[in-house]
């Protein structure tokens, strides 16, 4: 039986692969002098920090309409500040000028007065009073009043109104309170009864 020549394919992949491994030789060789020599080398001094600010216009500018200048130089003394004697170029900055007015806007239109509301309904008459006993004088109106702490009211003001001074009954109360209420809800102070402010 007749050997196999390897194919022209095979020859040329076998000469890249070659190369490939010659190639990697050298450069290793390269990276390992090189690396020698890195004890030789030696850190070199460290250079000034660039520093810069803004300030006012420097020298004779045509700056019509004002600006400002921007300064730069090295801080050479290191304090992290830009010193008068550091500064090593100004260049000075313009504002532009005013813009023109715009065009006056179109007049807007005129509203029209509203209508005139109707008046109200007239409320009914009240009850006529009775007349007094005869040869007795009438009864004075009972009213009272108390001002501080109620209820659950820090500051209020009660106004108790009756219809006889001597018997001092109460017929209706009015309270109001001047301030936030130290607990609970706007309801009756003692259940039930209606007294709420």
């Amino acid at each position: 039986m007749k050997d196999k020549q390897p194919s022209k394919k095979n020859k040329i992949m076998k000469v890249i692969a070659i190369m490939s491994v010659i190639t990697s030789l050298v450069l290793s060789g390269v990276a390992l002098n090189n690396s020698l020599h890195l004890e030789e080398m030696k850190s070199g001094t460290d250079g000034d920090s660039s520093l810069s600010r803004i300030s006012s216009l420097y020298g004779t500018h045509g700056c019509e309409e004002g600006g400002f200048s921007i300064q730069i130089g090295p801080d050479s003394n290191e304090n992290s500040i830009l010193d008068n004697e550091e500064v090593f170029e100004i260049r000075n900055v313009c504002h532009g000028k005013q813009g023109e007015s715009g065009p006056m806007g179109n007049r807007g239109y005129q509203g029209y007065n509203g209508s005139n509301g109707s008046n109200g309904s007239n409320g009914t008459d009240g009850i006529q009073g009775t007349n007094g006993l005869p040869g007795v004088g009438g009864v004075s109106p009972f009213i009272q009043s108390f001002g501080g702490e109620y209820g659950s009211c820090p500051q209020a003001l009660i106004i108790d109104i009756g219809n006889d001074s001597i018997s001092q009954s109460i017929d209706s109360s009015i309270k109001i309170c001047f301030g936030n209420l130290s607990s609970g809800r706007v309801t009756d102070i003692q259940p039930n009864s209606g007294n709420s402010f």
